[in-house]
């Protein structure tokens, strides 16, 4: 058997091949040095770290002052199947696992100020910016746009990550109402 699959490297007949119970036995051979290599893959792939935190209670609001950054206020109740939440820090979250980490801020719209000029969601590592997004809201708007920043950030294990909001204009104290805070591993560093 001359082919072989270009991942594994399962050996395999070209069409005419005569096969052989000795060709047959080293296909299912190989097949099994495969599947039994790659099962700790397997194992990873369904065991990633993963952290889904609400922002807010259902109800529950805070006040968000201009030209400010704001920190997030997290709450448990979500996923969180590695322990990097914990309410006794309840602005950031802990990183257990070193890897490369999908991390998803999403904002909900901020309602009570006179004037909104910008809006911009935040996520840090570490104390350091590493994504943004920032909306201009139209003229006379007094509630910030929903606003959602993503990204892939490489962490060690006790890397620290935050979200903080930061609204441009007048008046307030707004009223925050929620949003969510997400993070999934997707492969080691």
């Amino acid at each position: 058997m001359p082919g072989s699959t270009p991942v594994f490297g399962i050996p395999y007949p070209f069409a005419g091949e005569n096969i052989t119970c000795t060709d047959f036995q080293a296909f299912v051979a190989a097949v099994d040095t495969a599947l039994a290599a790659n099962i700790s893959d397997s194992d990873d792939a369904l065991d990633r770290p993963i952290l889904l935190l609400n922002h807010l209670a259902a109800g529950a609001t805070y006040a968000v002052n201009v030209e400010s950054n704001i920190d997030w206020q997290l709450i448990g109740g979500g996923i969180d199947n590695s322990g990097m939440f914990t309410t006794a820090t309840p602005t950031q979250f802990t990183v257990q696992v070193a890897g490369v980490y999908l991390v998803v801020l999403d904002a909900a719209p901020i309602i009570g100020f006179t004037t909104v000029t910008s809006t911009r969601a935040a996520i840090y590592q570490d104390a350091a910016l590493r994504y943004a997004e920032r909306k201009n809201e139209f003229t006379g708007a007094t509630v910030s746009a929903s606003t959602q920043t993503s990204g892939l950030l490489a962490c060690n294990a006790g890397s620290v990550i935050q979200g903080r909001a930061l609204i441009n204009g007048t008046g307030g104290p707004g009223t925050m109402f929620g949003g969510n805070f997400y993070a999934r591993y997707v492969c080691p560093l």
